[in-house]
């Protein structure tokens, strides 16, 4: 397990980021919570962070464009605006508690195991 540590850490440290590194712990923070509370979860093949973090951004920045409304028009409209605020999403992400960002993470960590699973 110390090597595993180890790895991680060396990992985490080439993120020259602080903002997206601790992102990433929170999000590797959120799998261990999931695994944790559902010990028969699991991912078949390889899980990307980096795709759970980008992911969980675009479903809040979407959630919150639309207002929630699951209107297809109201989401395609929200969609376009992530498409040309791709910055703001990701700052008012990085802005959210830390409640809410382990709740888009789930979100997110479902929406794309659902669609590996179909």
């Amino acid at each position: 397990e110390k090597t595993f540590a180890l790895r991680v850490e060396h990992l985490l440290q080439r993120i020259p980021s602080p903002e997206y590194r601790h992102l990433t712990i929170e999000a590797l923070e959120t799998l261990a919570a999931v695994v944790a509370a559902d010990g028969a979860f699991r991912v078949d093949g390889d899980l990307v962070v980096d795709v759970l973090v980008g992911h969980a951004v675009r479903r809040a920045w979407l959630d919150a464009a639309s207002d929630g409304a699951p209107d297809p028009v109201a989401a395609r409209a929200a969609a376009a605006r992530y498409d040309a605020d791709t910055a703001a999403a990701w700052a008012a992400f990085y802005d959210l508690s830390p409640d809410d960002v382990a709740r888009w993470f789930v979100a997110a960590l479902r929406g794309l195991t659902d669609a590996a699973a179909a």
